[in-house]
């Protein structure tokens, strides 16, 4: 017993000096869709009108880092900036210009699980929180030349996202979809995200 003791006290000892570190810096294409809590509609009501659903793409950039590469498990970092292309009245889409830069910027943290089954192939896991900081119009008129004004507001989120992901020597691509759920809000509110790219592993 002190034998099966001491050697995995060993075994403990000596795997982080065996094990690499990683880290891992990608970017990703992203559609998002977004059912508005009643506290953002209020805030957007001016522009958009009283929305059901927001149609959104944009960019995000992603940092992971995993203590040890034979098992990846670590924190992450991602910040998304997304921009409105639709909204949806009665059930029906309509495409939207934001004519004053409309952006809803996402950070987001949290843990993330990567696992490969086999050489290249493999899928993953993140869980985290979210803040969505949003920059809206009052007003949408093409070629105004007067002030704007904006309204800024946020909204804190749980997320989830679950992906499949390809690895090639120090590069790598994925495909995900997520769902993120609005806390401290006084109705539902819930976003559908999909995304793919790629990055570098360091």
């Amino acid at each position: 017993m002190r034998r099966l003791i001491a050697v995995l006290l060993l075994m403990l000892l000596f795997f982080p000096l065996s094990a690499k570190q990683e880290v891992w810096l990608g970017a990703d294409i992203i559609y998002d869709l977004n059912i508005p809590t009643s506290d953002v509609k209020d805030n957007l009501e001016s522009t958009y009108g009283r929305v059901e659903t927001i149609n959104s793409v944009g960019l995000g950039f992603d940092a992971l880092y995993f203590p040890f590469s034979s098992l990846r498990i670590g924190p992450f970092l991602t910040l998304d900036i997304i921009f409105p292309v639709g909204v949806t009245f009665g059930g029906a889409t309509e495409a939207f210009i934001s004519y004053e830069s409309d952006y809803r910027l996402d950070t987001s943290f949290g843990l993330s699980y990567y696992q490969l089954i086999g050489p290249r192939y493999g899928f993953f896991l993140d869980f985290g929180m979210e803040y969505g900081y949003y920059r809206a119009s009052t007003t949408n008129d093409p070629n105004s030349p007067g002030p704007v004004e904006y309204r800024r507001f946020g909204e804190w989120s749980l997320i989830g996202d679950l992906g499949i992901i390809a690895v090639r020597k120090n590069s790598y691509f994925r495909f995900y979809a997520g769902i993120s759920y609005s806390l401290f809000e006084s109705s539902l509110g819930l976003r559908v995200v999909i995304g793919g790219g790629g990055g570098f592993i360091l």
